[in-house]
């Protein structure tokens, strides 16, 4: 049994087969905690082996207090190199993270340091990241997208957004979303 490291910490509020992060013949588990660290958020990858846990092998701890780093997740081979990537969400920074999958992982990634990230530039308080999903060869384009969630876009009235994002000109990051947008839905416009 897995569980989380402190009360109130959400763990389990999201969580994600990566697929094979590390590409070592394992599929990988992605958990959020959302509510850890004075709700800084935290996400735990556990490496698949004959046997999980009960420790993580990475923690990837959020940018800072309030943050709620981890209320969404998606994986997919991002940047085309053969290994599963994925992306975590934080609604109250407005921002996906962007973690590129490898043979071996930094044990604890602290994003107020290295924070790779897209964020939105738009409209303030859209819940940009609140959903995540990485669709392969959306379109029957060959190319990755990545597709993200602003349910509160459109000021009072709420509509909603989509985002969906291409991956393929080079790195996403550290880019602004403005320069990423592929194509864009809101309800009711």
């Amino acid at each position: 049994m897995l569980q989380g490291h402190e009360a109130g910490d959400q763990f389990g509020y999201c969580v994600a087969g990566l697929g094979d992060v590390d590409k070592k013949y394992y599929d990988d588990l992605l958990i959020s905690a959302p509510g850890s660290t004075l709700d800084k958020g935290l996400a735990y990858l556990y490496y698949g082996d004959d046997m999980i846990g009960p420790d993580e092998d990475v923690s990837i701890l959020g940018e800072g207090a309030g943050s709620r780093f981890g209320i969404s997740m998606a994986s997919g081979d991002i940047n085309g190199d053969g290994y599963n990537d994925f992306t975590v969400g934080t609604v109250e920074k407005e921002r996906i993270y962007v973690f590129y999958g490898n043979r071996s992982m930094t044990p604890v990634i602290d994003l107020a340091v290295n924070a790779p990230h897209i964020e939105n530039r738009r409209e303030a308080n859209e819940q940009f990241g609140a959903g995540l999903a990485v669709i392969p060869s959306f379109n029957n384009s060959g190319i990755d997208y990545i597709i993200i969630g602003a349910p509160g876009s459109g000021g009072a009235g709420d509509f909603g957004r989509v985002y969906i994002v291409k991956t393929v000109d080079g790195p996403v990051l550290p880019y602004g979303l403005e320069s990423r947008i592929s194509w864009m839905k809101s309800a009711g416009r």
